[in-house]
């Protein structure tokens, strides 16, 4: 997986979005989503407009991939082996990261990624703004 291993996959520890991706079990929307949050505003020729959107697709889209009672015990299994000191980007963003880690619920991990985007002039699709009120 050569090209997830480029700078704007790479977190402030060194480890890459892939590394994560696999040690929390992240699945394919959440998994995409967590990558897409990452190199928002780090790719070259992608924008961050982008990248959220991209990350609002997949976890909106989430409830198609695990049922309630999975991500629940997802959730259970990576608040005991995830770190909380893990700083990933600017405080906004890792909370949002530590919510898909967390398996939190699509809805609300959408209105962070909508609140997030709002507060730096991103914009975000139409279909997502209901997530921002």
């Amino acid at each position: 997986m050569e090209n997830m291993t480029q700078s704007y996959y790479t977190l402030a520890d060194g480890k890459s979005a892939i590394d994560f991706i696999c040690l929390y079990h992240l699945g394919f929307f959440y998994g995409n989503a967590f990558k897409y949050c990452v190199r928002a505003s780090r790719k070259p020729g992608n924008s961050a407009e982008s990248d959220i959107n991209k990350a609002l697709v997949y976890i909106t889209s989430s409830h198609n991939e695990i049922s309630v009672i999975k991500r629940l015990w997802m959730r259970i299994y990576n608040i005991f082996t995830f770190s909380a000191d893990v700083q990933f980007a600017d405080e906004e963003m890792s909370r949002i990261l530590r919510s898909i880690i967390l398996y939190d619920d699509p809805s609300s991990i959408a209105a962070r990624l909508v609140k997030y985007a709002s507060k730096r002039g991103i914009n975000v699709k139409p279909e997502f703004e209901k997530y921002g009120r």
